[in-house]
């Protein structure tokens, strides 16, 4: 089931259940970003193939954990300056930041808060794949099962099974509610 309007069809909202559509303006953090202008209108539209679908929404945590990072660093950089004893503390605060799997989850902490439903609907969906390709890969963390399914989806393509393309149709469904949510809900203020 697809979060667009086909208007050259003429498909319209199916809301036969009674749910309400909720549209929310894109986080002002984000708003001139041309890859989040274009993602629902041009990138995403047309695009069938699941494995291209991943990839462009995992483009979006690439472009938030980059945002994260920048922040995260002036805020390093800062400390620094104001505390140069704090060498160790610093240098391990660095290599935290530096790593992907924990920008991750201080996007979700920290930057996109609010979206643990979200997150687990995610993780349940990731689990179902990762377990049918091995099931020692299933992950109790929402962000550590997409980030071993963008790593298996990006780099052991084929450890897939043949049967993937349905799982991964339900991962993109999930991650897709999740990006829309993070997109709108996005700060780089400090907070918490």
């Amino acid at each position: 089931e697809s979060m667009y309007t086909d208007q050259e069809n003429g498909t319209e909202v199916d809301n036969s259940e009674g749910k309400n559509i909720e549209i929310l303006p894109i986080s002002p953090y984000l708003r001139k970003d041309p890859f989040i202008l274009n993602l629902f209108t041009s990138f995403l539209y047309n695009q069938k193939h699941e494995l291209i679908r991943f990839h462009l929404l995992y483009q979006v945590i690439e472009l938030l954990i980059e945002k994260v990072f920048q922040k995260e660093l002036g805020g390093i950089i800062n400390q620094f300056d104001t505390n140069i004893s704090n060498f160790y503390d610093i240098r391990e605060q660095l290599g935290k930041v530096a790593n992907e799997k924990s920008r991750i989850d201080k996007l979700f902490n920290k930057y996109c808060v609010g979206h643990n439903s979200s997150l687990e609907r995610l993780k349940r969906s990731c689990n179902e794949l990762l377990t049918m390709v091995n099931p020692d890969y299933e992950k109790t963390s929402p962000t550590r099962a997409l980030y071993k399914t963008r790593s298996i989806v990006f780099h052991s393509f084929r450890s897939l099974p043949i049967d993937h393309s349905e799982k991964l149709k339900i991962i993109n469904t999930d991650f897709e509610d999740l990006i829309i949510k993070s997109i709108t809900s996005f700060t780089d203020s400090d907070i918490a």
